[in-house]
């Protein structure tokens, strides 16, 4: 049996679009946690107009402490003797 390299291709596109689809019966209160993780990590797509005023204050904490963090990180770099 010979498969050409053009059906391959074409299954794996495919594969890969039905992989971006949410779950059938995904509920919204997973998409909203999932959006919300998204913006606390400062990974992925986050869509801020999503979010209540209470998670908006909790990703301003989390990304407030992730600057804190960094800053650290830079001072403590910037005093490593040469």
């Amino acid at each position: 049996m010979k498969i050409s390299i053009r059906r391959c291709l074409w299954f794996l596109l495919v594969c890969f679009g039905l992989s971006r689809v949410p779950a059938v019966g995904q509920s919204a209160e997973s998409a909203r946690e999932q959006n919300l993780s998204a913006c606390k990590s400062a990974l992925g797509s986050c869509d801020l107009s999503k979010l209540t005023p209470s998670e908006l204050s909790e990703v301003a904490f989390v990304e407030h402490q992730r600057d804190v963090s960094n800053a650290g990180i830079v001072r403590d770099f910037a005093t490593i003797p040469n």
